[in-house]
């Protein structure tokens, strides 16, 4: 897949995810070669989550995200979880990949991540919470 055409993928998942009330495109350009998307998304529960994704393909038809950031944060602004690959935790199993749970400071191994994973996983959290406060 060409850099431009992943980067029209995530646009249309953001687009169509039932779990997206509104978007933002904040920044957004393609090359023949790099790309670059950075979102801010309105959540239904009126939580936050930024994404930011930087690609490259060093042949034309092979688009692969070399840096990525979905920093999700409740209503407040406060964190829930953000998953990235930044190269700061060396020590960690699936070095660069990690995540913050909760907390800056609360920092676990993680798996390469895409937005399709993120907004699973979002979609699962938001579901859960969903059918716990219903029960009576």
């Amino acid at each position: 897949m060409k850099v431009g055409e992943h980067i029209y993928e995530v646009e249309k998942l953001i687009v169509n995810s039932p779990i997206i009330r509104s978007f933002q495109i904040k920044e957004r350009w393609i090359r023949r070669f790099d790309a670059y998307i950075k979102v801010r998304v309105n959540l239904i529960d009126d939580s936050i989550l930024e994404i930011t994704q930087f690609l490259h393909a060093d042949e034309e038809n092979y688009a692969e995200i070399k840096r990525y950031n979905y920093h999700w944060m409740d209503s407040s602004n406060r964190l829930r979880r953000r998953w990235d690959n930044v190269r700061h935790y060396p020590d960690l199993p699936n070095f660069p990949h990690h995540h913050h749970d909760g907390d800056e400071k609360n920092v676990l191994p993680g798996e390469p991540m895409n937005l399709f994973k993120v907004l699973d996983i979002i979609a699962e959290e938001l579901n859960q919470k969903k059918t716990t406060s219903g029960r009576q």
